[in-house]
């Protein structure tokens, strides 16, 4: 089905209000503050989840969410820096479970944003434990 790109901004304003764009949320996930970067994580868990309800009618609205969202690149250098294995505190923990679920999120709706992330992947699991 075929909408007007009034009706897609419509749509999509009940996804993510329109100041939330990509540079908004760039800055918000690379923000010195945890609490923040919590939120902003979540925000972002929600709007792709109702990124999905909507493009299931319609791919045009997909289209028109990607390029608010912040690069895969920003979303994997906010991890690092909260990461748990390096610093296993109950914040970092917490922090890196959300931004591993923004990463789940993207790569369900479009996994040819992750798939085009020059990143080795395997870096997101832990050191292995020596004995």
């Amino acid at each position: 089905e075929y909408l007007s790109q009034h009706e897609i901004d419509k749509l999509l304003l009940t996804v993510l209000p329109p100041k939330l764009n990509k540079q908004a949320l760039s800055r918000a996930l690379l923000c010195n503050n945890p609490l923040i970067v919590a939120e902003s994580a979540k925000v972002l868990i929600l709007a792709l989840q109702r990124v999905v309800q909507f493009s299931k009618d319609c791919a045009d609205i997909t289209r028109a969410f990607v390029p608010r969202l912040p690069d895969v690149q920003t979303i994997l250098a906010t991890r690092s820096r909260f990461d748990p294995f390096v610093n296993p505190s109950r914040r970092n923990i917490i922090l890196n479970g959300l931004l591993c679920r923004v990463l789940f999120e993207m790569s369900n709706k479009f996994p040819e944003l992750i798939i085009s992330t020059n990143f080795d992947w395997i870096k997101i699991l832990p050191e292995p434990i020596s004995l």
